[in-house]
């Protein structure tokens, strides 16, 4: 018995589709609206396609970060030395307190965006699980709506003769409704009646 895999209005029916007819393996016997199908497919494709762009977008981000800490973490080597310098020439007196606060503040702040690279790039990481996670169910239901679509087109699924056919025109199908049965060419049932003497014969 074939069974309807998915849900959808009857659009295209094959002239074969009657009891007793004789098909050929993979003859579309008929096709389901494939709108809601194509959508899903579409929509999948989109988010796939997004999540992609944010993982790469992600990896821009962590380039950037570690472009960004390795020279801030130049600058905060030149800081330190420039805040030795000051302290060495405030001990001579050759500079005022107010410029050795400078510099201690600007040793500060690099030390502080130090920090700050370094937390968002430890984060990369886990953002990156999360997205590629996300990306693995997305590419899932993708692969499941393709397969969706495809079972829109009902076709036969061997060589047969067609049995009872409960499929029409405009119907709507219900996923697992029972559409057709199709009995296989391979071998066939002959019934023939014979008289006891005649089996006799066979038999000996």
């Amino acid at each position: 018995r074939a069974v309807a895999e998915v849900k959808g209005t009857v659009v295209e029916i094959h002239p074969l589709l009657v009891s007793g007819s004789l098909v050929k393996a993979g003859t579309v016997l008929a096709k389901l609206h494939p709108g809601d199908y194509e959508l899903a497919l579409a929509r999948w494709r989109a988010t796939v396609a997004e999540t992609r762009a944010k993982l790469a977008e992600l990896g821009a981000e962590e380039s950037g970060k570690q472009a960004s800490l390795a020279i801030e973490k130049r600058s905060f080597a030149l800081a330190q030395r420039s805040l030795e310098r000051v302290r060495t020439l405030l001990k001579s007196k050759a500079t005022t307190p107010d410029q050795l606060d400078r510099e201690e503040r600007s040793v500060l702040q690099q030390e502080l965006l130090i920090q700050q690279l370094e937390a968002a790039l430890a984060l990369v990481p886990a953002r990156r699980d999360a997205l590629e996670a996300a990306l693995a169910g997305q590419q899932a239901n993708l692969e499941q709506a393709r397969v969706d679509l495809e079972r829109t087109t009902i076709q036969a699924p061997f060589d047969c003769r067609l049995g009872e056919v409960n499929l029409q025109q405009g119907q709507f199908l219900a996923a697992g409704q029972v559409l057709f049965e199709a009995h296989g060419t391979a071998v066939v049932e002959v019934q023939a009646m014979f008289r006891p003497e005649q089996m006799r014969r066979l038999l000996d």
